[in-house]
């Protein structure tokens, strides 16, 4: 589902739908159940409350469960495009 292969200090391409964003440095990564984000998880991913955040990841991934696996990239804009 959404696990990922990035690794922390890789310089990533940050793009929003069709839209890049700019260039960031990741910080983190780690994997996580769902049934394991926590209120803070959702915060960092830009959410109010966790029911807001599965609605999101349901469009980008399509069904899930709360066995399914996530990968959490936490990482600083270095560069945005203008």
């Amino acid at each position: 589902m959404g696990v990922k292969d990035y690794r922390v200090g890789e310089t990533v391409k940050v793009v929003a739908g069709d839209e890049e964003i700019g260039f960031a440095r990741i910080e983190s990564v780690k994997l996580v159940r769902w049934r394991d984000i926590k209120d803070e998880d959702v915060i960092i991913e830009g959410m109010k409350r966790k029911k807001d955040l599965k609605r999101e990841l349901n469009r980008i991934y399509g069904k899930f469960d709360e066995d399914s696996l996530f990968t959490q990239v936490i990482f600083h804009m270095i560069k945005k495009k203008r």
